[in-house]
């Protein structure tokens, strides 16, 4: 089985494991940074040998120790213990290292604060950060991959077939058996520096790779101090060793002040005899505004922007500057991640809330289910305490009594009446609760035919209505074009001259076309009386009908509530028969063997 790195676990961070279940927000480039940052800072500080534990992950210890039976020289070995926490992991079994027995210091806890004074996040982002790292690595190892994560300069953690062990590089066992003592990283400044050119950042990154290893030469590490190392430090004295460490006097904090960044750019220099020239008020008002909203206040490779407060951003990281630099297309590639990142957890949201439901579901059948059975079993404990109570008092009797003062035992009759009546009882409250049921189901179907008629004939009405208008504007329409029609008749009647017509007619043709349509209209108004006396006709048929398939209905169910009635009540009685037959024939054994 292939071994996955640490490019595997955040991409299994950031990709399968939901957001709900994380710890903290950071991307996979983000927490790529703040791995590297804190196993540098992990790396820092086992170089100074000193024990430190990795919350989740382990421990590192140095201790000195003879490599072989007979040497008078101990070397320092570094040391990794494994957590409890991986015993959780199924096959993982954490085997304490006999060196970490007596004379081992205590592994100081992870420093957060430091590690984010390193890296340029937040504290409230380290820590959730390197949870979620140790979440994803429990969950491929719980899943039997095989995981091998990369501590530069330092070694390789490697979990490979339910074993865990650490590999330190040779060159770092080299440096701590030999015992040069290294300047901390993580000191703060005592004055802010200049944002450095590329040429300087090639200078510093080399380095940083050396690492600072501090040499014999006392000259030599005071020429080379780095620019963010006190004076104190630098000028400290030479006998470094880390068995003198516990020695050395205690660091004094240095308060960090954020100031502007110098111009790199060299401005010219202005003589004493210059003239000088007017400056408006307004205007150097307006470039001190400018200069001020474009300052950026730099720490070594960290800056920050006037708008975010005093948040440190490294130069590779910074979100500000990334947004200002990213093109529409990776503008537009980040929202639509967004939306389906959105569209996933809907999904996921709505997966939960159905799993919540089942879940309540679940819980409440388990909880009726046991409510019956604590019933039953308490129904049952008092019959047999009864039962018990009964016994007990058969066997208190005197044996010259026992026909004397014999307990006669309940009356059978009004044993029999008192069963008679609750069975009564019982029948009458089903009775009540299925008229009422059946009383309630009557009037819901009563009140949706009733809605349902109405918004029928509303409809119709309406589309009654609709049509009588559309009839009434075409007729005014009609209408109107006639009287045109005649005013033009007239008009050219007026102009051409007047000539008398011996095969004139007597009536005007518009006037019969006039007494046509209105013929035609009164005809058609006749129908629409006629339509509306059939459509009423039609739907008392259907309530009428309506009403006569419920009646049936409820003939036939009540039909059917009588038989169970009397199939009820004969089965009752052929019960109460048969217990009076054996009550009956178990008094005349009695009596047959009492001598009766």
């Amino acid at each position: 089985m292939n071994k996955l790195g640490i490019n595997d676990l955040l991409s299994y961070t950031c990709d399968t494991i939901p957001k709900t279940k994380r710890f903290s927000s950071l991307s996979q480039l983000e927490l790529s940074s703040l791995w590297k940052d804190t196993t540098a800072y992990v790396q820092q500080q086992v170089s100074h040998k000193r024990a430190i534990n990795f919350p989740g992950v382990g421990s590192f210890y140095v201790r000195k120790y003879k490599l072989a039976t007979g040497e008078l020289t101990e070397k320092w070995v570094p040391t990794f213990v494994p957590s409890k926490t991986w015993e959780k992991v199924p096959g993982y079994k954490v085997v304490q290292n006999k060196i970490i027995g007596t004379g081992s210091n205590a592994a100081e806890p992870l420093n957060f604060a430091a590690i984010a004074t390193i890296s340029g996040f937040s504290r409230d982002d380290v820590e959730p950060g390197i949870k979620d790292m140790v979440h994803a690595l429990f969950l491929l190892l719980k899943r039997g991959s095989n995981v091998s994560l990369l501590f530069p300069e330092m070694g390789r953690l490697v979990f490979y077939n339910c074993d865990i062990k650490f590999t330190f590089n040779v060159e770092f066992l080299n440096l701590i058996a030999a015992g040069p003592l290294r300047i901390p990283d993580h000191i703060p400044s005592v004055s802010p520096t200049v944002k450095p050119r590329k040429s300087e950042k090639s200078a510093q990154d080399a380095k940083k790779k050396v690492d600072l290893q501090v040499t014999a030469n006392a000259s030599q590490m005071v020429e080379k101090v780095p620019p963010h190392i006190p004076e104190e430090i630098a000028h400290s004295k030479k006998d470094t060793h880390a068995e003198h460490h516990h020695e050395e006097p205690a660091l004094k904090e240095f308060v960090h002040e954020v100031v502007a960044a110098k111009d790199s750019v060299s401005k010219p220099k202005v003589t004493e005899n210059a003239p000088s020239k007017p400056v408006d008020p307004k205007q150097a008002e307006i470039e001190e505004i400018e200069r001020l909203a474009n300052l950026l206040i730099t720490r070594g490779e960290h800056h920050t922007h006037p708008h975010a407060d005093v948040r440190l951003w490294s130069d590779a990281k910074c979100p500000i500057c990334r947004h200002k630099n990213a093109t529409v297309v990776e503008v537009k590639d980040a929202l639509d991640e967004k939306e389906k990142m959105q569209d996933k957890m809907l999904l996921l949201l709505s997966l939960e809330v159905d799993r919540e439901f089942l879940k309540e579901t679940k819980e409440t059948d388990g909880k009726r289910l046991k409510a019956a059975v604590n019933t039953a079993q308490y129904n049952y404990a008092e019959a047999q305490h009864k039962e018990a109570i009964r016994q007990r008092d058969r066997k208190n009797l005197p044996l010259g009594n026992i026909f004397e003062n014999r307990d006669p035992g309940p009356d059978r009759v009004l044993q029999a009446k008192e069963l008679r009546a609750g069975l009564y009882d019982q029948m009458t409250i089903r009775k009540c609760n299925r008229q009422r049921e059946q009383a309630l189901k009557d009037f819901e179907d009563r009140e949706l035919n009733e809605r349902l008629l109405k918004e029928f004939k509303t409809a119709e009405v309406q589309n009654h209505f609709d049509k009588l208008r559309r009839r009434h504007q075409q007729q005014e329409a009609l209408t109107e074009q006639m009287v045109t029609q005649e005013n033009a008749r007239r008009q050219e009647a007026i102009l051409e001259p007047m000539t008398e017509n011996c095969f004139a007619r007597s009536e005007s043709l518009m006037f019969l076309y006039q007494k046509e349509k209105a013929k035609q209209l009164y005809q058609e108004q006749l129908a629409i009386l006629k339509q509306r006396r059939e459509y009423e006709t039609k739907v008392a048929e259907l309530e009428k009908q309506h009403s006569l398939d419920r009646l049936s209905v409820s003939r036939k169910e009540l039909q059917k509530d009588i038989q169970s009635i009397k199939k009820t009540n004969f089965m009752t009685r052929k019960g109460l028969e048969n217990t009076w037959g054996v009550q009956k024939v178990q008094r005349e054994q009695a009596q047959a063997a009492l001598g009766y």
